[in-house]
């Protein structure tokens, strides 16, 4: 039996030279804005390092749930009757959603789903 990396061979001729460097610059300023985010919330290292911990020590086998159910002791208790369709997720910029439309690439933002795009 064949093993399976879930990965398909790369199709170099898929993208034009203009479509590659939309790509190219498209993924520089994904990268710029993250890291700009990430400066301006260093909680996101610590939320992430104690929940890396945590898998390590406890090693669950079905890590979604570990997730959920951790994630769920961590709520403060005035937020755990908040729905997440009432939380607030800044947009991605329209220069992001435009280029990721045009090179087919999927976002994954609650804010995008909201909007139907």
């Amino acid at each position: 039996m064949a093993e399976s990396s879930g990965l398909e061979k790369l199709d170099f001729g898929a993208l034009s030279a203009e479509q590659q460097e939309r790509l190219r610059q498209f993924k520089i300023k994904t990268r710029i804005s993250n890291e700009k985010y990430l400066r301006a919330h260093p909680e996101v290292d610590l939320f992430l390092s104690d929940f890396l911990r945590e898998v390590f020590l406890k090693r669950p086998t079905d890590i979604r749930e570990f997730a959920a159910v951790m994630l769920q002791d961590m709520m403060p208790p005035e937020l755990a009757d908040r729905n997440q369709s009432s939380m607030s997720f800044p947009s991605m910029p329209p220069d992001f959603k435009e280029m990721a439309r045009k090179l087919r690439i999927p976002l994954f933002s609650s804010t995008m789903d909201r909007e139907g795009k």
